[in-house]
């Protein structure tokens, strides 16, 4: 699966939520959940990676704090192809981050603290599930006012700040949240600059 177009369906809600969104004090992190054991199938993670490497000719590495099993559901291992591995290694709280060519499997928890891609634009060659960095800027609304509305819209392990200077929204979260995001800011910038500048400033 690709980072693909995504309705937005959310922005004139988020318009009339910003006073009780920005009243919310920004908690701590939660701390890491234990999953509990579960009956659904499961496969050693490194003949799932085996098969996914001949068929993509992709190199894994993994880092020793990963489980040596994922649940992997009903589906067939051997068909699984990369963009979803990745699905399954979200489902299994972990990612993939691609370092010097090598493709490092590591707990999600970790993630921002490796090299991820760098987007400034749509790129259908990225997979829903991987994480990347997105970089974008608003036109009429202002970046530092839109942070604490789109926060609770992106995973635990996700990321948003802005640069106020220039009016840039930095995010870290999976392609596809990124590109839910970006969506809601163009819809905002589009139809909603005004009313959301209004709510802000009750």
């Amino acid at each position: 699966m690709k980072c693909g177009t995504t309705k937005l369906v959310f922005a004139w809600f988020l318009i009339a939520a910003v006073p009780a969104v920005m009243a919310q004090e920004s908690g701590a992190p939660e701390s890491e959940r234990e999953r509990a054991p579960s009956s659904l199938p499961t496969i050693e993670l490194n003949d799932l990676l085996d098969s996914v490497s001949r068929n993509s000719n992709k190199e894994f590495l993994v880092d020793n704090q990963v489980a040596a099993e994922v649940i992997i559901g009903q589906l067939d291992w051997h068909d699984v192809t990369y963009p979803l591995l990745l699905s399954i290694l979200s489902n299994n709280e972990l990612a993939a981050v691609t370092v010097q060519g090598v493709v490092n499997i590591v707990p999600v928890r970790a993630i921002r603290q490796y090299p991820l891609p760098v987007l400034y634009e749509d790129d259908e060659t990225v997979a829903d599930d991987e994480w990347v960095m997105r970089i974008m800027r608003p036109k009429k609304v202002r970046a530092n006012f839109l942070v604490p509305i789109l926060r609770p819209l992106l995973p635990q392990q996700g990321y948003i700040s802005s640069v106020p200077e220039s009016n840039t929204l930095i995010m870290v979260a999976r392609c596809e949240n990124t590109r839910r995001i970006v969506e809601i800011v163009q819809d905002l910038d589009e139809h909603g600059a005004e009313n959301l500048e209004k709510n802000t400033d009750k």
